[in-house]
């Protein structure tokens, strides 16, 4: 997870509409597999809860996030902005990602914080509450790709010529 293309590679303001969604699929399955693992971990509760791997993973949320949150506005904002001038309803989604971007970032700060008190062997949050609040967000974070990926960009890349990216996504 830490040597991704998606990190990888330089931003530009100005990339084409399949860069963007080559970027955002990249960052996309990164997350994806981020929530495999956190699944896995949750799976494996209450007796196979590996320290060292509880403190990985409560560094590797926020990284993650940061670098997904700053290119869906960095690539898939403008492409949305686009649009608002056609509909309005494309600024009100704008402004609802941006909303989740904050929550997602917050709740993000609590799992780092119970990952690594766990990691750090405390006992504090129960197994039942830590299983819960993995559960919570990779369920969540899972919704948010899902939506970007096989709704929005979708709509945005009709008529472009670029729908052929869209096979490239992952399940």
């Amino acid at each position: 997870m830490t040597n991704s293309p998606a990190r990888s590679r330089p931003l530009h303001a100005q990339a084409s509409k399949t860069e963007s969604f080559t970027l955002l699929s990249e960052i996309w399955g990164e997350q994806l597999a981020l929530c495999d693992a956190l699944e896995r971990l949750a799976d494996a509760l209450p007796a196979g809860l590996d320290r060292f791997h509880c403190l990985r993973l409560a560094r590797t949320i926020p990284a993650v996030l940061d670098r997904a949150h700053k290119l869906e506005e960095l690539l898939l904002f403008p492409l949305l902005q686009d649009r608002t001038a056609a509909s309005p309803a494309f600024a009100a989604i704008i402004d609802r990602l941006r909303f989740e971007h904050l929550e997602d970032d917050a709740y993000a700060d609590e799992l780092y914080d119970a990952l690594s008190a766990r990691g750090w062997g405390r006992p504090k949050p129960s197994a039942e509450t830590l299983g819960y609040m993995l559960r919570t967000f990779f369920a969540a974070t899972r919704r948010h790709i899902h939506f970007d990926r096989d709704v929005l960009m979708p709509l945005l890349l009709a008529g472009t010529g670029d729908t052929a990216r869209l096979s490239c996504s992952a399940p």
